[in-house]
């Protein structure tokens, strides 16, 4: 009825993977999967106008700005700037890395609001990499919203943290 993905609870393999940590936004009406989904709608649009469908270019077009338009009007927290990972039966989980990356990453966030919701995504990522709350695949995503933030000091500081952190431990392969 909204638009928006609503995906049953499950396993990984039968709904959605989002990282080793990111559990709690594989179901219901995820900001993180919806956020990919509006740019899968985008990139969906940018194939039908090339390849002369402009009917379904235009189709695709709408509902990558609906789907947009309702993450950001009922899983946005304008006063904090952060996005709930998810709605589902139960109501509205925290915010979370995930939630807060892949909007970011994926051009979600309001306009004028990038550099406050950057923030907020630097508060949630946990400074201890002993402790993380993010994955070595979550972290794609992380360091694309600080890329897009042109925040690149805070980039390279989450990967010497993180994956230093890795090095200095002697591993010589990816935990994840």
């Amino acid at each position: 009825r909204t638009g928006l993905l609503d995906l049953p609870e499950g396993h990984w393999s039968t709904n959605a993977y989002i990282d080793v940590t990111g559990s709690q936004n594989r179901f219901g009406q995820s900001t993180a999967l919806n956020s990919l989904y509006s740019d899968t709608l985008k990139r969906a649009a940018w194939v039908a106008a090339r390849v002369d469908d402009p009917e379904r270019a235009s189709q695709w077009e709408q509902k990558a700005k609906k789907v947009k338009r309702v993450v950001n009007n009922k899983l946005y927290r304008e006063k904090d700037r952060s996005y709930w990972t998810r709605l589902d039966s139960a109501g509205f989980y925290p915010p979370s890395v995930a939630a807060q990356s892949w909007a970011l990453a994926y051009d979600m966030i309001p306009e004028g609001q990038r550099q406050a919701a950057t923030d907020v995504l630097l508060d949630l990522i946990s400074k201890d990499p002993a402790n993380p709350n993010i994955g070595a695949y979550g972290m794609l995503w992380a360091l694309e919203a600080l890329g897009k933030a042109g925040r690149y000091q805070q980039a390279i500081d989450l990967i010497r943290n993180y994956y230093g952190f890795m090095l200095e431990s002697g591993t010589n392969t990816w935990w994840e």
